[in-house]
């Protein structure tokens, strides 16, 4: 860290056009405010990266982004960008790196989706444009999503104006690694997101649920349908229709946070 420092210093002192100065992470424990706390306004940027689960049984799931995310932003009052969780493989090529083998599209999604839900940019990267391979005619399967991804934060709801929050999932508890719903939340609260990363029924705790209007927002294919919870006190529970990841909005009729 200290090398980051001398030379983000140098870089602002010598450059003329007063650009940010990023760092990717390399540890990512202690979190980056602790790390540079003793030289503030020297790293703008945080270009992070984490890979979640990426085994043969759960890469799919892309498990922990969030959660790393988390740790290492804790009092980072800076920008952040999620640049690299994997890079998608693809099985036409050579496995030159073996820790890409079970990276797929699945996992590209998930992945894509716990970021945005961390309030993070995302860059993702793909074998056909990695190292020894040059293939940018070629896109692979999980641009589609990522596609997907950005059509919602930028055309549905106002990504700029979310963040993200915690403890409006009742019993948390019962959820497995990475299957927890995580929320996201407007500036005035009149617009709140769930992300379910598995299909599993799931009970949202806010104030007044019934005073808002609930969608389902298909990350697969970019479908909108009206969703239908259960009411109960204070509280309102939802279930998704397959075992498929989903996006839950539930808006208040004024909410300029979302144009559905």
């Amino acid at each position: 860290m200290g090398y980051f420092l001398r030379v983000g210093k140098y870089v602002k002192q010598i450059a003329p056009h007063g650009h940010p100065i990023a760092v990717h992470n390399g540890p990512r424990q202690p979190p980056f405010a602790e790390r540079f706390r003793y030289a503030p306004g020297v790293i703008d940027m945080i270009m992070f990266q984490t890979w979640g689960t990426r085994g043969k049984d759960d890469a799919w799931l892309a498990a922990g982004i969030e959660d790393e995310i988390s740790a290492s932003m804790k009092g980072w009052n800076g920008s952040f960008v999620l640049t690299e969780y994997g890079y998608e493989r693809n099985p036409e090529l050579e496995l030159r790196v073996p820790i890409h083998e079970h990276l797929d599209p699945e996992h590209t999604r998930r992945g894509a989706w716990r970021g945005a839900f961390s309030a993070a940019g995302i860059i993702h990267g793909w074998e056909n444009t990695w190292g020894p391979w040059w293939i940018p005619e070629k896109d692979q399967e999980g641009i589609k999503y990522l596609l997907i991804l950005r059509k919602f934060f930028t055309e549905i709801v106002k990504f700029h104006r979310f963040r993200p929050v915690t403890g409006i999932i009742d019993k948390p508890e019962r959820y497995g690694h990475g299957e927890k719903p995580l929320g996201m939340a407007s500036i005035d609260e009149d617009v709140f997101l769930i992300y379910s990363p598995i299909g599993k029924s799931f009970t949202v705790r806010i104030p007044k649920p019934e005073s808002y209007k609930s969608f389902w927002f298909n990350p697969r294919t970019g479908e909108i349908g009206e969703a239908v919870g259960v009411l109960s006190q204070g509280s309102i529970r939802f279930d998704t229709a397959d075992g498929e990841d989903w996006v839950l909005i539930m808006k208040k009729p004024k909410a300029a946070s979302v144009t559905i």
